[in-house]
């Protein structure tokens, strides 16, 4: 016979709500990690991030004043808050506003060090950093 205290019985519910909250944010975070994607095309430069809101940002060439690799702090102040979007750790994407006011689209895996910076004709700001990160310099700069 078992015999279970009232004090493990009130756990139960503190225990089912954790493990709800970590389903929902697994099928939120799982899909933005794994299957986010960055595309360069000849004329357009676009990133898409999947999830239960999906964030999708498009550039077209002619949309773009500047783009240079530089790190986020020095470049442009680092980031005061987000918008829009999600954050964890070192991944982010989604809206951001920076120091100055502005706004910068962010998708990047790992915000440390170097990181592609796109500044277009409208004041805002692309802030790309995928997994890949050489090869995907390689294709941008082309």
């Amino acid at each position: 016979m078992i015999i279970r205290s009232k004090a493990i019985k009130s756990l139960y519910p503190i225990l089912v709500g954790y493990l709800i909250v970590g389903l929902v944010f697994g099928a939120c975070l799982i899909p933005q990690l794994y299957f986010s994607k960055i595309i360069v095309g000849e004329v357009f430069v676009e990133a898409y991030v999947p999830g239960i809101t999906p964030l999708h940002r498009k550039v077209f060439r002619e949309h773009i004043e500047n783009a240079y690799v530089c790190d986020v702090d020095t470049c442009l102040g680092g980031f005061s808050y987000r918008t829009w979007g999600t954050s964890i750790g070192n991944f982010a994407v989604g809206y951001f506003k920076l120091p100055n006011g502005k706004e910068a689209y962010v998708a990047f895996i790992d915000s440390h060090g170097e990181n592609i910076i796109v500044e277009l004709k409208d004041g805002t700001y692309l802030v790309l950093k995928p997994s890949n990160f050489k090869e995907f310099l390689k294709v941008f700069s082309k």
